[in-house]
């Protein structure tokens, strides 16, 4: 990529003229791994001079001139082995360091597999007061994504709200069918019977939804609790029921 272009098309879109005599520098070029580059050399200048001096030792142990082939070669050989093995390592671990660093932020920020959408503009839809739009949104998102339940939940809220009991409930209905984990199939149960409950002519569904999750989830916690608010729904709002 040609660096000052993108300079240049940047600037324009600041309003800031571009310098004519700018040169790009190796970062530029290179971006984080030149700088990664640049701290690995500073950190190989020592090793390499202590790999020199190794060669310099090595000469002198064998009693050859200073300005012998050999005694060079000691010298230059002792500079490489210092350059390849401290120098290398040190750019192993710089690059781990940068990298490592690096991803495991971005991980913490927005870990892998926990994406989630973001509803600002349906919000803030509702907030403007057009709750018409903003469920219109939902449903447009709802038969695009056929398995994002969050979507019909928010929807059906709405519906609920603005009295519009049958979609409400066509939409929770819906989260229990495509529910894979218990606890958004009991979310969306419970969502609905207190929709029934609020619903003329439809409280008694209510008690339908216990029943199905006494049966859905024999054994567990989740039957248990259902038992008791069906129990304590009959004596409260149907004692006709009770047995």
């Amino acid at each position: 990529m040609n660096r000052p272009k993108d300079l240049r098309h940047a600037s324009e879109l600041v309003g800031i003229a571009p310098d004519a005599e700018y040169r790009a520098t190796f970062t530029d070029r290179f971006g984080a791994e030149g700088t990664d580059l640049i701290r690995a050399f500073n950190w190989s200048i020592i090793p390499i001079v202590a790999g020199i001096g190794i060669g310099v030792t090595w000469a002198a142990k064998r009693g050859l001139p200073v300005n012998s082939t050999l005694a060079f070669a000691y010298v230059a050989l002792g500079g490489i082995i210092g350059a390849m093995i401290f120098g290398g390592g040190a750019l192993l671990f710089i690059l781990s360091v940068s990298r490592g660093a690096g991803e495991g932020f971005g991980a913490f920020v927005q870990p892998q597999g926990e994406y989630e959408r973001d509803y600002s503009r349906e919000d803030s839809l509702v907030a403007r007061g057009d709750v018409a739009g903003a469920v219109a949104s939902f449903e447009n998102i709802a038969a695009a994504e056929p398995e994002n339940l969050e979507v019909r939940l928010r929807a059906a809220e709405l519906y609920r709200k603005s009295s519009a009991f049958e979609d409400a409930a066509r939409l929770y209905r819906e989260v229990q069918s495509k529910a894979e984990r218990s606890r958004d199939d009991v979310h969306a149960s419970l969502r609905l019977i207190d929709l029934y409950l609020a619903w003329p002519e439809n409280e008694g569904r209510s008690m339908r939804e216990l029943k199905r999750l006494i049966d859905k989830y024999p054994g567990t916690e989740i039957e248990k609790r259902s038992r008791a608010a069906l129990a304590n729904l009959k004596r409260e709002r149907f004692p006709e029921v009770v047995t």
